[in-house]
């Protein structure tokens, strides 16, 4: 094999390997995109037609203050605003806030001041947010590194505040590493500050992932000034996992939501946490019904109502130790082509829910308000929640939102004014400043746990994935780059047929044999890869025995060259 075709070898195999690395990291992102895309229209219950009652079947109920539901309400679900419980809703974040990360301002507030759900909201006493996102590492880097964007996205949401008579802002940051990590405290710092000086008691709401295995939040700093973290607890089985699972597993699995509320709680006090919920599944093809099988496709997310209504036919199974349902069911007994839904039912949210209550959490956060719209049956569970957590409120600790900093305006101004002070001359924003704080009291684990062998490796990782991470979008860039290189090569050889001298190069037989094997593996790859045929790990495997087989090849040149005494 000539030292042409490995270099082409390389350059087809590059994309593919690059490719099967990407990850879906940022969870509101992608159901946003899939959720709001028309070409999913298919996925949506007409209820128009239906003739069924579609809420609201809680009211005049009497929420108790020591358990808040917060509800993310998105902005193309304008029609259900007549629809929502709002006697047992707490918070409503309206969502969203789209940030141009060059300059801080909105790309769009989808008509935050005008939608009818605020005089709705208002009526009922409903407390109403702006949740404002921005997703992925480089836009984040963008936003928080521009103290002049940031002062004029502080402008702009003050006055959108004003103009909707807002309660506060929920901040839906994700991609955050731990190269923000001052940047972030001193942005949320500095709203707080903008908050105080306009004399009005708004609330910061802070998103947080799954898993924050990089330490890229201060939270002993944000919980000077944060209102409530919302954790996202979903996704913990996605679009990019090798397997069907459990969206929200209570226990169980690598990851889990009780891990996960563990760790926050070992930074924050259990009263400024909520955990998230999620009124959607995701549903994945499988080669098995056998739970959390092998995933052939992902197939995307359905809302909770479509569920319910699309596949009332068919059983719900519910996995005892994640405490989540599921539904599966065959769709091609020849090819043994299984589909798997996991999501959350009454059933399912109530373990949740009374996890909540036993740990002593704010709340509840449910992603998204509409996507129950004519099933009851999720709204029943919080509602038994929302009646039955007033015996349980949090000892000892107080049930307002405000700040730890926060407890009377003064101590809140010192805060921030500290907060300032130590920022000073360390560049913009003040990145650098601060008190660095060591990790070996926040990340003590329970040693009366026994730990495998294999798990403590895993953990030992973790650090390791954190700072591979945040270059996941720059290995999408490269495979682009290496894709469009092999394409308008492709183009460029189809061009020199044209002259026969490039025609007898290229026909002549050993040269043609080794370009048609590796362009035929490199379609095929590819085309296993689109369609989830190729997992991660058979990829890998089978990179690492083709580039194996070429390296015994060119050893086998070697020592051939050597024996028979050649130049």
């Amino acid at each position: 094999m000539s030292r042409w075709s490995l270099c082409f070898l390389l350059i087809l195999s590059l994309p593919c390997l690059l490719w099967g690395q990407q990850v879906e990291s940022n969870v509101h992102e992608l159901l946003v995109k899939e959720l709001n895309d028309p070409s999913n229209s298919i996925y949506k219950v007409d209820h128009s037609s239906s003739g069924e009652q579609l809420g609201p079947y809680f009211k005049g109920i009497t929420r108790k203050p020591s358990f808040e539901v917060f509800g993310w309400y998105p902005y193309w679900k304008e029609e259900v605003y007549n629809h929502l419980e709002y006697s047992l809703l707490s918070t409503i974040a309206y969502f969203a806030y789209e940030i141009k990360p060059s300059n801080g301002k909105a790309k769009k507030t989808h008509d935050w001041s005008k939608t009818p759900m605020l005089d709705s909201a208002k009526a009922n006493g409903v407390k109403l947010l702006l949740a404002v996102e921005n997703y992925g590492t480089h836009n984040n880097s963008k936003f928080l590194k521009s103290v002049a964007a940031r002062s004029t996205f502080i402008d702009a949401i003050v006055q959108l505040l004003k103009e909707g008579k807002g309660q506060g802002i929920c901040l839906d940051f994700e991609g955050i590493n731990v190269e923000h990590k001052d940047s972030l405290s001193a942005f949320v710092k500095s709203i707080r500050t903008r908050f105080i000086k306009e004399g009005k008691a708004w609330s910061i709401y802070l998103t947080l992932p799954l898993s924050d295995a990089s330490n890229a939040y201060d939270l002993e700093t944000l919980a000077q000034v944060v209102s409530r973290f919302v954790v996202t607890g979903y996704a913990y089985y996605t679009k990019g996992s090798e397997n069907a699972g459990p969206i929200a597993p209570l226990n169980g699995g690598d990851d889990n939501l009780t891990q996960t509320v563990s760790a926050y709680t070992q930074h924050v006090k259990p009263g400024k946490l909520i955990l998230g919920l999620p009124f959607f599944g995701m549903m994945w093809e499988t080669k098995s019904d056998d739970p959390e099988g092998k995933a052939h496709k992902y197939l995307g997310v359905r809302t909770f109502d479509y569920i319910v209504v699309k596949t009332d036919n068919i059983k719900t199974h519910f996995d005892s130790i994640a405490k989540s349902a599921y539904k599966s069911y065959q769709t091609d007994r020849i090819g043994n082509t299984f589909r798997q839904f996991w999501f959350e039912n009454g059933q399912s949210l109530t373990y949740k829910l009374d996890y909540i209550t036993q740990q002593k959490l704010a709340g509840v956060a449910v992603w998204a308000l509409g996507y129950d719209i004519g099933q009851p049956e999720l709204w029943q569970a919080i509602a038994t929640t929302v009646q039955q957590s007033s015996s349980v409120a949090p000892e000892n600790e107080s049930l307002s939102e405000e700040p730890d900093a926060a407890q009377g305006d003064e101590k809140a101004r010192d805060a921030t004014a500290t907060v300032e002070g130590n920022q000073t001359g360390n560049g913009e924003g003040g990145e650098q400043g601060g008190d660095q704080k060591g990790d070996e009291g926040s990340l003590t684990t329970d040693t009366t746990d026994t730990i495998s062998p294999i798990d403590k490796i895993i953990e030992d990782l973790k650090p390791v994935e954190a700072i591979i991470k945040p270059y996941v979008s720059i290995k999408s860039v490269v495979a682009l780059m290496l894709l469009l290189l092999v394409f308008f090569a492709g183009l460029g050889i189809l061009a020199a047929m044209l002259f026969p001298d490039t025609r007898q190069f290229f026909f002549n037989s050993s040269v043609r044999k080794t370009l048609l094997i590796w362009s035929v593996f490199f379609v095929l790859v590819t085309l296993l890869r689109l369609q989830n045929w190729l997992t991660d790990t058979s990829l890998l495997i089978l990179s690492s025995f083709m580039l194996g087989a070429l390296a015994m090849n060119l050893i086998n040149r070697y020592l051939n060259k050597i024996k028979n005494n050649l130049p």
